[in-house]
């Protein structure tokens, strides 16, 4: 299974990670000697995720740009914990939460667009679905300071709301219902495909073990 698709896509972004530790140096510096955190600024995150929510009836543009902050900051919480070398499964678990509460903060916000609020419904669903067995799938009996190591690497099926979300209010373009169908259309494989592999797991585990 180390050649499938999905444990491609987690190299993949184990590379990013290398990238933006080099990039982000001066800032995780700076931050490091403000006295900043990663659950500090996960926890801001969260904060701002309510700001946008609450602004953007009124100001969907000036909304927007603060949500960008806000995902821009989510790169930055886990190269600060790790530059600072306190990365912990709690912390990591907290950063996920806040990411799933950021994220639902702009879907509700996509209600009004062209989209059946059907599928935004079923897109917080799937995609949650799709991190939890992700999660299960990559932490189970895995060394751990918490419950599971909470690490499911599912970033890229959130970039396409994401993107469809700016396209829709930064232009003329309302393309959330196509972003919708991407990102529940990939997130159900995701999660099918996840799902399938622990039932694998459980029932070669339970063979070795009659």
């Amino acid at each position: 299974m180390e050649d499938s698709h999905f444990h491609r896509i987690d190299r993949l972004n184990r590379y990013f990670q290398q990238v933006r530790a080099s990039l982000y140096s001066p800032l995780l510096k700076a931050l490091t000697a403000l006295g900043l955190t990663a659950n500090k600024i996960t926890n801001g995150r969260l904060i701002l995720a309510v700001i946008f929510w609450v602004w953007f009836p009124y100001n969907p543009e000036g909304a927007s740009i603060l949500m960008l902050v806000t995902l821009l900051l989510d790169t930055v919480d886990g190269a600060l914990a790790r530059y600072q070398g306190r990365t912990s499964d709690r912390g990591k678990f907290l950063d996920v939460f806040t990411d799933h509460a950021v994220y639902a903060a702009m879907i509700l916000c996509m209600i009004g667009m062209h989209v059946s609020p059907i599928a935004l419904v079923y897109n917080m669903f799937i995609v949650g679905a799709a991190y939890f067995l992700a999660a299960l799938y990559k932490g189970e009996g895995r060394p751990t300071d918490w419950i599971i190591k909470p690490y499911p690497q599912l970033s890229y099926i959130r970039a396409f709301m994401v993107l469809a979300f700016y396209i829709t209010v930064w232009s003329s373009y309302d393309v959330s219902a196509a972003g919708t169908f991407l990102t529940n259309a990939v997130a159900t494989v995701a999660a099918i495909y996840y799902w399938a592999e622990l039932q694998r797991r459980w029932k070669n585990t339970h063979a070795r073990h009659a």
